[in-house]
């Protein structure tokens, strides 16, 4: 957006996220986020890029939306309760922005029911709110398609035998470079100076990078050995340390840590090209010599008969990697992991570690190992 609102303007639109936030919910059994993240968390975290199918069945590429302030929720159609009143406050959300004559926005409604909510169901659902589809998309797509999209925004969706949908109940406000700034989960009857902060943060959003700093950005996959054998592998990440070359600053050569942005992967979803994001962030320029992915903990479920539990041991460790932060430039790394079946040998069981990487600046691939295309 070119310019703020007025304190007036953001003020009219409190009551209508006040609203949003303070449903209770009740028989569609939303699960509860985490201990500590009641109300609303800042999270500080870019949004990858996504694909799905909108109400009319178009495809929908999320980065799209990228110059525009986007409303994301989480709904199903067949709800009797929550969703309805989620769905009913966005519609109260377009009618403000369009009285204020805002046209950089973007609603997003994202189905946790992919079976029963085509693009058919989906329209017609929105058309009883007055959805304008200018800037409103209804969404959904394959399961496999939806679930990543799901594990991405950290909400939890399950189906019931009797066919009920379970689902965190989520709505995130992402600013105009794609950098997802707040989460607002239930009971949020005394956060309106929050909201408005956090508007008043995404009218104008500060840089991403400062002016002697470039973006990191740290990413892994799996590079296919044994990740078939399992049904989910779950990494449970505690940070990302990157060793900058001492050089004349020698009293300043130590590990810098940097905070992750998800600390729970099912590295089974990221296999092949498909990666995930770990960490995003601005970093000071300079030229670093090492990286180190931290893990509290990998254990998985086996696929077949067994479906058991099994731990897999970390070997996770420091790799050296030359690479350089440039001021106001884009660097990713994308470390390549493989899993490990052990079991001919003690203590038979499956191991985790490296198989290489791969380093990229502004968008080009500078190294990679193991090398090949």
């Amino acid at each position: 957006m070119n310019s703020r609102w007025s304190i007036n303007r953001t003020l009219a639109c409190l009551p209508v996220f006040l609203g949003l936030c303070a449903a209770p919910a009740l028989a569609h059994f939303p699960i509860p986020p985490k201990k500590g993240e009641i109300g609303r968390k800042a999270v500080q975290t870019v949004v990858p890029d996504f694909a799905l199918v909108d109400q009319n069945g178009e495809p929908f590429q999320f980065a799209k939306s990228r110059g525009k302030l986007v409303l994301v929720t989480f709904i199903f159609t067949t709800c009797p309760d929550l969703c309805p009143l989620l769905t009913a406050k966005f519609a109260a959300i377009q009618r403000a922005l369009d009285e204020n004559k805002r046209g950089d926005y973007v609603l997003l409604s994202i189905t946790t029911d992919p079976e029963r909510d085509t693009p058919g169901v989906l329209k017609s659902y929105a058309e009883r709110y007055k959805a304008d589809f200018r800037h409103w998309s209804f969404l959904t797509g394959s399961r496999k398609e939806l679930a990543k999209v799901w594990d991405r925004f950290g909400v939890m969706v399950r189906k019931s035998g009797r066919g009920e949908i379970q689902h965190t109940t989520l709505t995130t406000l992402i600013d105009q470079r794609g950098v997802r700034r707040f989460d607002y989960y239930t009971d949020m009857k005394r956060i309106w100076l929050a909201l408005l902060f956090a508007f008043s943060l995404c009218v104008t959003p500060p840089a991403v990078a400062g002016g002697n700093q470039g973006i990191l950005e740290v990413r892994i996959k799996d590079h296919r050995e044994a990740i078939g054998d399992f049904a989910k592998l779950i990494l449970n990440v505690d940070e990302v340390l990157i060793s900058p070359k001492p050089g004349l600053m020698f009293w300043q050569s130590g590990w810098k840590r940097l905070a992750v942005s998800r600390q729970s992967i099912d590295l089974t979803k990221y296999v092949g090209k498909d990666s995930a994001p770990v960490f995003r962030g601005g970093v000071d320029a300079g030229s670093f010599d090492a990286i180190h992915l931290k893990l509290k903990e990998a254990s998985g479920v086996l696929h077949k008969k067994s479906q058991r539990n099994v731990q897999i041991k970390n070997l996770v460790g420091p790799i050296k990697l030359a690479f350089e932060i440039r001021s106001q430039g884009e660097t990713l790394i994308v470390l390549d992991l493989v899993v490990l079946d052990m079991s001919d040998h003690p203590p038979q069981a499956y191991e985790l570690g490296i198989k290489g990487y791969e380093l990229y600046t502004n968008g080009k691939m500078v190294d990679k190992i193991p090398p090949g295309p």
